[in-house]
Formats: structure tokens, sequence, C-alpha cells
């Protein structure tokens, strides 16, 4: 008699857990993962370029961000990340050669900034991938 409830019991206990698991990963895993899409633009180091990263529109409440800049530079890169109204900003120089650069910090702004100047202009190009991390 025991043993047939201790099976029923553990029947209900899975059962549970798996929804449990289910609701989890609606209300929380899936729109922090899922709704936080990053987006890549290109860009040639032929001038000094400007580049405007905005939020996805389905985000609300953002909190951080994630930058990933790739590519191929001739001579030093100077880069100026910075909020709209500049009261947030990092600068970072880059050595020529392969350029493989990975930014993340807390932001609060559904804007970014990236001001991007070459020491010396080229044809080689740069990879800029973003993503905004908020909440739907």
């Amino acid at each position: 008699m025991f043993k047939k409830n201790l099976t029923w019991i553990t029947f209900a206990m899975t059962g549970l857990i798996l929804a449990l698991g289910y609701f989890l990963y609606q209300e929380y895993i899936a729109p922090f993962y899922l709704n936080n899409t990053s987006e890549t633009t290109q860009i040639r180091l032929t001038e000094d370029q400007h580049v405007v990263l905005i939020k996805n529109p389905a985000q609300d409440h953002i909190f951080s961000i994630e930058l990933e800049i790739t590519g191929k530079s001739a001579d030093i890169l100077e880069i100026l990340i910075s909020n709209p109204s500049r009261t947030s900003a990092y600068s970072v120089r880059i050595k020529g050669g392969e350029v493989a650069f990975t930014y993340t910090t807390d932001w609060f702004d559904d804007t970014c900034i990236l001001d991007i100047h070459p020491i010396q202009n080229s044809e080689d190009q740069l990879t800029i991938k973003s993503r905004f991390i908020g909440t739907k």
C-alpha cells in the first residue's frame, strides 16, 4: 500500500516541478534572453565614424549593454562610447592589426553612441555587434 502511494506522490512531484520549470521559463528566462536580440553594424575605416545604436522598440527598462567589435585596422583606433547627453563616456585605444574588443557595462539609456577615429584611414572594415539588455 505504501509503495503504491509513493509512486503517485513521485508522479505528482515530477509534474509540479515540470510545471514550475515551464512557468519560470516563460516569465523570467525567455523574456530576458530571447527579447534581447543583437544588432550587427559594419563600418569602413576610411574616415571618422559616428555610429548610433538604438535599443529594440519591444524592450523596456534597459540596464546593460554588450558591445563586440571585431575586424582589422591598419593602425590604432580611438573609440569613445557614450550616451547621447555625454554624461557617461568610456574611451578606449585599440592597437592596429586584428581587432577583438568586448565591452559590457551597466547602461540605463536607450541609445549608445560610438565615435570611432582611426589614426590612419584605410579600407579596413569593422563589425560592431551590440545588444541592449533589458526587460520586456
